[in-house]
């Protein structure tokens, strides 16, 4: 069992590496904004080529939120949403 939950972590963490060499700007800083809903955290990262909105819902129910350039979204509980668009 042990060695399962290594092999796990390690293709999770190169997908995350991968992910992120394919979005350079997921090394920026993070811009918090506000999504009118305590259980939704939404944040942007922008680079000069692309910009990424990403929403993580922190709650065990599904919420709701109105993100201007993204329009209504329902994430279930715990998902984490992201939308990229170039710049």
């Amino acid at each position: 069992l042990l060695d399962c939950v290594r092999d796990m972590a390690r293709f999770i963490a190169a997908a995350l590496i991968s992910w992120r060499k394919q979005h350079p700007c997921l090394v920026k800083k993070p811009d918090f904004f506000e999504t009118s809903n305590s259980a939704v955290l939404g944040f942007t990262k922008q680079d000069t080529q692309e910009r990424m909105i990403i929403l993580a819902n922190c709650s065990d129910l599904s919420q709701t939120v109105n993100v201007p350039t993204l329009g209504t979204r329902t994430l279930e509980a715990f998902e984490f949403l992201s939308e990229q668009e170039n710049v």
